[in-house]
């Protein structure tokens, strides 16, 4: 292959409207007055979104209050867990990003979660200390909604939830909370 400095369009699917719907250009800087934008809201494009942490911060802020719908923070998770692997931003940042996510109750963004957390392993592998560490950090994520799941199934409850109680008793077993774990033998 030959070195081209050929220009592909890059549909953006951005939050806001002054930004153009391609991105046609080498570079672009979109002025917005709005104080959170999201790239690629869709997840049509082919493009992992490296934020500023500036916006990356008002992007959690809005996850936090619940502004984000589940694609969204699905995606959000699965572009900053790829950038995590490759090296682009810190398996520190990655478990602040995840914390953002604490009342999280999707089980599909859940499993983008689980993966997220899977990364982080590797990390870790040798060090003992940042080990428990993550382990105490995932039980605090798991936690509430195991809490709110419980270890028994409820009549009527939905799929989601059928299929999240799984996900928060497997991650309550890697954070060894033994206290959890002994009270549903």
């Amino acid at each position: 292959h030959e070195p081209s400095d050929r220009l592909w369009p890059i549909p953006l699917e951005a939050s806001n409207t002054a930004a153009p719907a391609l991105l046609e250009t080498a570079e672009l800087t979109v002025p917005y007055g709005e104080s959170w934008l999201l790239l690629n809201q869709n997840n049509a494009a082919h493009f992992i979104t490296h934020y500023s942490e500036e916006l990356l911060a008002a992007l959690l802020d809005r996850l936090r209050e619940g502004k984000l719908s589940t694609a969204e923070r699905l995606q959000l998770l699965n572009e900053q867990t790829l950038l995590t692997r490759g090296r682009v931003i810190s398996p520190t940042a990655l478990i602040d990003i995840l914390d953002a996510y604490r009342n999280e109750d999707k089980e599909q963004v859940w499993d983008a979660m689980i993966m997220a957390i899977n990364e982080l392993k590797k990390y870790i592998e040798e060090d003992k200390v940042a080990e428990s560490k993550l382990r105490t950090f995932v039980g605090e994520l798991a936690r509430p909604q195991f809490e709110r799941l419980g270890w028994e199934p409820i009549d009527g409850e939905s799929d989601n939830d059928i299929k999240l109680r799984t996900r928060m008793i497997t991650q309550l077993v890697y954070s060894e909370d033994m206290a959890k774990i002994r009270h549903g033998q």
